[in-house]
């Protein structure tokens, strides 16, 4: 059951077996679940990727604020991962503005 339901923990596999009339402890099954599945795949963590390649990324975001007479703007935020550096803050008065001519 366990190499079929990847999802599965062993309390599901033990409700589903206690279904069927068997009766086994959560711990034996968690001790021969350990035999069934495979380790997780070893590859590059998202942290050892960012710490290896934060100078080149960049993040952005796109968001709206309201100013004190409650009308929208907008801005869009340019941030450099290594340093956290702010790199550009156009601010628009609406969406009808070329954002492309701000930067």
């Amino acid at each position: 059951m366990a190499k079929e339901n990847r999802l599965w923990g062993a309390e599901r596999i033990r409700g589903e077996l206690l279904k069927l009339g068997m009766c086994v402890c959560k711990r034996t099954i968690q001790k021969y679940m350990r035999n069934v599945r495979t380790p997780q795949p070893r590859g590059q963590k998202w942290a050892t990727f960012l710490h290896n390649h934060a100078a080149q990324i960049w993040a952005f975001d796109f968001l709206q604020v309201t100013d004190l007479f409650f009308r929208p703007l907008f801005a869009f935020f340019i941030i450099e991962l290594k340093s956290r550096k702010v790199i550009a803050v156009p601010v628009l008065g609406g969406l009808h503005h070329d954002y492309r001519k701000v930067a």
